[in-house]
Parts: structure tokens; sequence; C-alpha cells
């Protein structure tokens, strides 16, 4: 925990083996059903029957089928892993696999894994593995395809962000869209805009008590360092209406902070009137007064 008044260290994301699949997850991903399993399915077809690596057929979505893939002695062709992507997510041998995948194989198996997965990647955000392929996915597909993976996770993205695994998981998502606001501009839904747009419309309802989680506080500041102004003016709007239980907590008292330290604007000129107007019961505060 950052000591008070100061801002915390961002969460960088440790290597898969050394995630505790165990570890205490408040918003357990029991929580992100989805209407079909993955695994029965790709790009909209039920998954045939494969080979396996030693060269005899295997049912889809049984204990061997899965078997047989950890069991090779090379990483199993891409073909050999479609129809598992949901199954494979969960564990740790099986995400480094779609990891490796998607490193070695190009574009052509990112948009292969990810039209798979687009009925479960919210619960994959929150996964202790899951949460891994997840931000690789973000980073290998085309800015147009960011879009429809943001936008069909997007009621998942507040409850996301106060997960222990899920705030690493958003921190992606809004490192990709400063990305794409900076190098591909056009690349917009024609209803709901940019990814920066989506994301920030999908987290705006519940600023103020994302920026008082132990996790998502770190979310609210990560917007604050990478996205502009028009698309962080949400999180001084919230901080402002709610100043003195922001400015009184551990972690929001970093966040407001962090707001103060940005570039001018009127946003921020409004948050400081609201602080000057509560700064007498501020200043008594032992996480107040650093604001003050």
């Amino acid at each position: 925990t950052s000591a008070p008044g100061a801002v915390p260290t961002q969460y960088a994301p440790p290597p898969p083996n050394q995630m505790n699949g165990n570890a205490n997850n408040p918003n357990n991903a029991s929580q992100y059903s989805v209407d079909r399993g993955g695994d029965d399915y790709v790009n909209g077809r039920s998954a045939s029957n494969r080979a396996s690596p030693n060269g005899t057929t295997v049912p889809p979505n049984t204990p061997d089928a899965i078997a047989s893939l950890y069991a090779a002695p090379q990483r199993p062709p891409l073909d050999a892993l479609l129809g598992h992507v949901r199954r494979l997510s969960r564990d740790q041998v099986g995400c480094r696999l779609l990891q490796q995948a998607l490193d070695e194989e190009g574009p052509m198996a990112a948009t292969l894994i990810l039209n798979e997965g687009i009925s479960f990647w919210g619960e994959a955000m929150v996964d202790p593995f899951g949460n891994y392929l997840f931000q690789k996915i973000l980073e290998k597909i085309t800015a147009e395809e960011r879009i429809m993976l943001i936008k069909s996770v997007s009621p998942r993205l507040v409850n996301a962000s106060l997960n222990l695994h899920g705030t690493r998981s958003v921190q992606k998502v809004v490192e990709l869209c400063a990305q794409d606001e900076a190098k591909s501009p056009d690349a917009k839904d024609p209803t709901d805009g940019t990814a920066a747009d989506i994301l920030t419309t999908s987290l705006s309802p519940a600023a103020a008590r994302l920026c008082i989680d132990s996790h998502g506080n770190h979310v609210i500041q990560r917007i604050l360092l990478k996205l502009g102004h028009r698309h962080s003016r949400f999180v001084f709007d919230a901080v402002a209406a709610s100043v003195g239980d922001v400015a009184r907590h551990r972690h929001g008292c970093c966040v407001i902070q962090r707001c103060l330290d940005s570039p001018p604007s009127e946003a921020r000129s409004h948050l400081v009137r609201r602080i000057v107007e509560k700064s007498l019961e501020l200043m008594q505060d032992a996480y107040g007064n650093y604001v003050v």
C-alpha cells in the first residue's frame, strides 16, 4: 500500500508462472456467465473432431483431447488449439500455448482466437491465467478489432477494474486505447465511437467508487496518465462531486493528487475550488491534509 500522499506504483503483471490460481478474488469469475461455452464453437460453428499431435483423432473438449495437446513434444499447431481456447485459457500451460501461437503465427491467429473467445473474454479478464491471454490478444489484434473486443466486454469493465486480476486487463485496455488515439484516430464504431470513448463511457458511472478502491484506483490513475483531457474529464467531474469522501480516503487522495498534477484545464480549476470549499475539514484529516 502506498504511503499517504504518494502516488502508488502501477501494477506490473508478474510472469504467469508467479501467479497463484487460488488468489483472493472479490469478484469471482463465476459471476461472468456466458450463454454458450466458447469451447464448443469456432467462428460460430460447432468444432469438428481434430487430430491430436500423434495423428490420432480425438473428440474435441474431452480430457484426452486437452491432455494430447499438453503431451506434444512441440507446441501444437494453431488448428489443434482452436476449439479449446476457453479451456486452455484457464490454466498456466494452456494459456502459454495460446500466447506462443499469437507470437509465432501472425495476425490470422489473433483474429481466429479473438473470434472464438468473443463470448467469454469478459470472463478471461478476471481469470488468474486468462487475464494474460486477454492482454496478449489486445496487443496482437488491429485497432478495429480492439473496438469490437472492448465493446463486447464493456458491461464488465467496472467489475473487472475492481478485481485483482481484472485491473491489469483494464489497465492494458487503457494503454491500447491511448495508442489507438495517437496512431489510428479514424478507427471508430459508427455508434459508440473510438475504443477510448467506449472505455470511458463504461467506467464513468462508477468513477468515484473506482477512485477509492485498492484495484480500481490504478485504472483511474492510468487513464489520467495515458488519455487526453477529453477522455479523462469524467474523473475530474466525479472527484469534484465527491471531493470530501474521495480526499479522505487512502487511495482517493492519491487520485486527487494525480488530477492536480495534470495540465491546467477548467475541470481542474473546478476541482481546486471544491477542495478550497472543504479545506478546513480536509486539512485535519489523515489523508485529506495531503490534498490541501
